[in-house]
């Protein structure tokens, strides 16, 4: 609270909370007293003065991109500027606790719960009833089906038709998972957790078409003559030779972020726009298609295993929650679902993320099985 007080930050129910607190308790007016000290020492509050959070994080992201892509994760607290970001946002001095031996489940939650998958495996399930589950592994393997040889290796799949039937296929990614597909034509899709694309053995005619519901990353091959098209449920995109990111998980809006290339995005109403480079365009059935330029190194994290988020509400750090860890996320009360935040979430450590939560806001958590309780 005091981090929150000095930097501005903290609520005015909190703000009155800890003024009758100094106001009516000696303890805490000396605790309080030797953080006021102890910060002057140190030159906290010029410091605090000083923080930008938004030039901070571009900062850091910055350091990250020298970093070997191996050591992102690992490295990236060894930097002076992690310090400036995270006390102005959500911070990162603290310890993971262990879950208490006793917890009171709240009566009335507001759950953001995993979609039901039939498999914790990526697989790969043809329209004629054939499946196979894949290994995310670095192990090279091939595998026919009828019609259709994939070979996988490192997170990785290639198909090669056998025959000349067209045969549809859908890679489903569950959660926590990521994977890559070369596609027939040589274009490259990394999806992220909870997706699937839906593709065809090879490509025919004057088009090539695909069905993503989830998150992908596309690496387009050029081929003038037969422009590729990216089917949501609400939205196409349709490319000659590009680079871009679609995130378009079911119930939330549509958003593609053009990295290099043009795209032109086509809604189910008719609507339609040219993107440009550096420019990302959302697109909901209430307001229509919307653009704003974006950063590629924030959208394009999640490939590494980190989401930032600003000024994001918790209910939306659910959804991410739930895809990258696979746990049902209950809240107690709708304020606190509500609660926005910014920072940073690692894929291999929840830990952090929780701990800094608790941190920079009081929230706390407890995890039963697969249920992150948030109170």
């Amino acid at each position: 609270m005091y981090i929150e007080k000095i930097s501005g930050i903290i609520s005015t129910a909190d703000d009155e909370q800890l003024g009758a607190l100094l106001a009516s308790d000696e303890q805490v007016q000396q605790i309080w007293q030797m953080l006021e000290e102890e910060s002057r020492q140190i030159g906290v509050p010029a410091f605090m003065d000083r923080l930008e959070p938004e030039t901070d994080l571009l900062q850091i992201k910055r350091q990250l991109t020298t970093i070997p892509k191996h050591r992102k994760i690992l490295s990236f607290k060894s930097y002076a500027a992690v310090a400036a970001f995270f006390v102005a946002a959500i911070s990162i001095f603290f310890i993971w606790e262990s879950p208490k031996d006793s917890y009171e489940h709240p009566a009335n939650t507001i759950t953001v719960a995993p979609l039901a998958s039939t498999s914790s495996a990526v697989q790969l399930i043809t329209d004629d009833g054939q499946s196979v589950s894949l290994e995310t592994k670095s192990t090279r393997d091939t595998v026919m089906l009828k019609g259709i040889q994939l070979r996988t290796a490192a997170n990785e799949l290639l198909t090669e038709p056998t025959d000349s039937t067209i045969r549809m296929s859908t890679l489903s990614v569950p959660a926590k998972e990521t994977y890559r597909i070369v596609l027939p034509d040589g274009s490259k899709v990394w999806l992220n957790a909870a997706s699937k694309l839906r593709f065809p053995s090879r490509f025919t005619g004057d088009s090539r078409k695909v069905y993503l519901d989830g998150e992908g990353y596309f690496e387009v091959v050029t081929d003038a003559k037969n422009p590729f098209i990216v089917e949501t449920d609400v939205t196409n995109v349709q490319v000659l030779g590009t680079r871009f990111n679609l995130r378009a998980y079911r119930q939330q809006a549509a958003q593609t972020a053009l990295v290099d290339g043009s795209v032109r995005l086509t809604a189910e109403n008719g609507s339609s726009i040219l993107l440009k480079p550096g420019h990302a365009a959302s697109y909901s059935q209430t307001a229509g298609f919307t653009t704003m330029p974006f950063d590629a190194t924030e959208t394009l994290a999640w490939m590494d295993g980190v989401y930032y988020f600003h000024h994001a509400s918790l209910m939306e750090l659910a959804e991410v929650v739930t895809r990258w860890y696979g746990y049902s996320v209950k809240f107690d009360r709708d304020l606190l679902a509500h609660q926005a935040v910014t920072g940073l979430m690692e894929k291999n450590n929840i830990a952090n993320f929780l701990a800094d939560l608790e941190s920079s806001t009081g929230i706390q958590h407890h995890l039963v099985g697969n249920i992150l309780y948030l109170k």
